[in-house]
């Protein structure tokens, strides 16, 4: 029988590495036909290709499709905005705001990792995301 030492480094390597795999899985859809109003939550994630309003609470990845709207309260490990988002968000790795996203809202916990790629929307208001597109105008 063999014995086996495992340090603190393997152990936190170990449950970093849980923790990388878990955010990618996106288990559920809302198909651009789907208008909802609620609160889900989710132990994998959600593409929102519809229209949600509420409050979403997944151990994973929230990801608004171009043709979704998301409105309302969101925690998540992740979430990348395609389509329009206007949330209160806690993502506890990264917001990411892709080409053509619009992300309006306040950030409670502030992610470990911004990506707004060009041509995307960010601000509090309606006002600052105006202001935010002007400054970084698309072609």
């Amino acid at each position: 029988m063999a014995d086996y030492i495992f340090t603190e480094d393997d152990i936190e390597s170990a449950s970093s590495e849980t923790l990388e795999d878990e955010p990618n899985q996106i288990r559920s859809f809302a198909a651009p036909d789907v208008i909802m109003e609620g609160e889900l939550t989710l132990k994998h994630g959600i593409e929102i290709g519809g229209a949600f309003k509420g409050a979403i609470h997944s151990h994973s990845t929230v990801k608004v499709l171009p043709l979704g709207r998301l409105e309302g309260k969101v925690e998540t490990y992740n979430l990348t905005v395609d389509g329009r988002a206007n949330l209160s968000l806690v993502a506890r790795k990264k917001l990411e705001i892709n080409k053509g996203g619009r992300f309006i809202g306040t950030l409670d916990v502030q992610p470990e990792l911004i990506v707004l790629s060009e041509h995307a929307s960010f601000g509090e208001t309606e006002e600052s995301a105006r202001a935010f597109e002007k400054e970084f105008p698309r072609e």
